[in-house]
């Protein structure tokens, strides 16, 4: 299974579609003469409700099921597979025998919508076996796989970290980000959210406060904007005092007990700044589906989003200046103002760590060398996948023509019925101009 499986699968629910029965059905864009396209749709359900419930991609599964080799085993591309996968962990949905044979993944355009866990476990970039499949119609990115190749490789030579080393750190970052005291409750993120809430407004309010003063410089100055000036004085006093009381009620030291000794200024900051950032990130990428749809969505939320990353920068040098000597829990990178690349930068994805390290700090936390040659080292071995797959293929098709061509022209050596003779010699030329392809 951890190699790809024997059948690859994409699904996705499109409640959108529908439509009425008495409408039709439309036109069918391709009809293939020998293969079935990658796109090709099996089955389908009459899906009734919004969202991409589980239900249905169960009952495709148990449809396929009778159309398989018995032991044949199944990687299924879904926009929710991590959910899917977990609930038939949890329950005995489908039928006896199956669930052994199904491995779950995420479409990649979906996964960057997920938590950076799912990421790790569900992101076909990140698996091994499944090439550079996109999950969209389950096709495979053949374009520039020479160059994404040597690229990586060119990458992997220059950030001077060896192979074994690399997926020695990739194997630890998978079990340290994976584990479940990485992740604040959902309580915790919730209070921390209010928390960021009363921010916004002490900031905005502070904004406020500075255009009033800068208005009163003059000698034109009325009562008025000074009577304004203190009562924005006095609220961003209560908004103030409102935040500490909040942040102090949450009781860090009882969630994050790993925390405790570390001054209060750089613990409240850490947080807040794991919770802005996941915050930005979904703002960035959450509910876009293309990449054109995502830069149109960025640039409806640009001037909010380009707030939010710059006080998460201030964020980091404020870490940065209070930090104690010593302390094992490193910077966090400050987030690129560049829109246009920040989806696909993969810091945007990883949570802001918050566990003391033992010991010294894992170099895939903090040595960019490290991160480079990871990143480079799953795009090698992606790209080594697909040439595999292709030359797989390509002998395949090959034996297939090889075994046509010799059927055919042993069926007209030996033919008897004149009258096959012409649609013979016909499917014949076709399969010879197939070899010239």
């Amino acid at each position: 299974m951890h190699r790809g499986g024997d059948i690859q699968l994409g699904a996705d629910g499109c409640f959108s579609y529908r439509h009425l029965k008495s409408a039709g059905d439309g036109p069918i864009s391709y009809d293939p003469s020998y293969f079935i396209s990658k796109d090709k749709v099996l089955i389908l359900c009459n899906i009734d409700m919004p969202g991409e419930q589980q239900q249905y991609i169960v009952a495709c599964l148990e449809e396929v099921k009778d159309l398989i080799p018995l032991h044949a085993k199944i990687v299924q591309a879904y926009d929710v597979g991590c959910v899917t996968d977990h609930s038939l962990n949890l329950y005995p949905i489908l039928s006896a025998g199956l669930r052994e044979r199904i491995s779950f993944f995420i479409n990649p355009m979906h996964s960057f919508g997920h938590q950076w866990v799912c990421h790790i476990v569900y992101s076909p970039r990140l698996r091994w076996g499944l090439c550079l499949i996109d999950a969209e119609g389950v096709e495979h990115e053949h374009k520039n796989l020479v160059k994404k190749r040597t690229i990586a490789n060119k990458v992997l030579r220059d950030c001077g970290v060896p192979v074994a080393e690399l997926r020695r750190n990739w194997e630890e970052q998978k079990a340290a980000q994976s584990s479940i005291r990485s992740y604040a409750s959902m309580h915790l993120k919730r209070e921390l959210d209010k928390v960021l809430a009363l921010q916004t407004q002490i900031d905005t309010v502070e904004q406020s406060i500075a255009d009033v003063k800068q208005s009163i410089t003059g000698p034109a100055a009325s009562a008025a904007s000074a009577t304004l000036l203190r009562s924005l004085e006095k609220t961003h006093e209560t908004l103030g005092s409102q935040a500490q009381q909040l942040y102090a009620s949450l009781n860090i030291q009882d969630s994050f007990p790993e925390l405790q000794g570390l001054p209060l200024e750089f613990v409240q900051t850490l947080l807040l700044m794991r919770d802005l950032k996941i915050n930005i990130r979904k703002r960035v990428v959450g509910r876009t589906k293309l990449h054109q749809a995502t830069r149109k969505v960025i640039s409806k939320r640009q001037p909010a989003l380009l707030r939010s990353i710059a006080k998460f920068n201030a964020y980091c040098v404020d870490l940065e200046r209070v930090q104690p000597p010593g302390c094992p829990i490193p910077i966090p990178p400050p987030l690129s103002t560049q829109l246009n690349g920040l989806r696909d930068d993969p810091s945007l994805h990883e949570d802001v760590w918050i566990t003391l390290a033992q010991g010294e700090i894992p170099r895939w936390l903090d040595n960019a060398d490290v991160h480079d040659g990871i990143r480079a080292l799953h795009s090698a071995d992606r790209c080594a996948e697909e040439t595999s797959r292709l030359n797989m293929e390509r002998f395949n098709m090959a034996n297939w023509l090889t075994q046509e061509l010799s059927a055919f022209t042993l069926a007209i050596d030996t033919l008897t019925d004149s009258s096959l003779s012409l649609a013979l010699e016909i499917h014949l030329k076709q399969l010879q101009f197939l070899c010239l392809m």
